[in-house]
This record gives C-alpha cells, structure tokens and sequence, in this order.
C-alpha cells in the first residue's frame, strides 16, 4: 500500500506584504463618510423621520430641556434646583427625607399656587 501524502497548504498569505494597509485606509474612510452623512442628515431632520423611536409625525411634543445644579449644605443634606424658562424647582434631599417645592422669585408677584 502506498503512504498518503500530505496535503499541499498554502503558505503565502492572504494579502501582501503593503495591501492591508491599503484595505485599512479604504475601512477607515468610507466609515468616515457613513459618518460624515450621519451628521448631515441629522442637521437636515431627516433622522427624526427615518427613526423607528422618534416622535410621532402627527403630534409633535415639545421637548423640556432642564437646567439642574446641586449644592451640597451639609454632610448628608443636598440641595437640588431644577430651572426651565421661568420656572424653577427646588428638591431638598436628606438621609431621612425628601421635600419638593416650587421657587418663586421674590418680587414677582406671583404665589407657589399660581405655578401649579
């Protein structure tokens, strides 16, 4: 009987020597241009539209933006105040408690119960 011979692998690589390069700058730039036609779409609006989990197109909600800074007065005792346009919250939060009320600027002319 005859020995079986061993199967001839290759062994060159798969790329040359200079070619991955070339294939990383070709990935590197067209993920650049995905990018880069991200951005313009989402300046253009047209990713609202094609997102599954954007607003809906007949009833458009408005979004809140808050500003919210914190201030810590003790060891266990924060201050949190929340701001949007003319209204502003502020949240007390201790170790034991928590209190939230409406701020109101004095001079105003305004009560707490006029802003709920």
């Amino acid at each position: 009987m005859m020995a079986a011979t061993a199967i001839p692998y290759r062994t060159e690589p798969v790329l040359a020597d200079g070619q991955w390069l070339v294939v990383m700058l070709i990935t590197v730039l067209l993920l650049g241009a995905l990018y880069a036609g991200l951005l313009y779409a989402r300046r253009k609006g047209w990713l609202d539209r094609w997102m599954a989990a954007s607003e809906s197109r007949n009833a458009k909600v408005q979004r809140v933006l808050w500003q919210a800074h914190t201030q810590r007065i003790g060891r266990q005792t924060r201050v949190h105040t929340l701001k949007q346009g003319d209204r502003t919250l502020v949240i007390v939060e201790s170790a034991t408690s928590v209190a939230v009320t409406t701020w109101v600027e004095p001079g105003s002319g305004q009560t707490e119960t006029d802003d709920a």
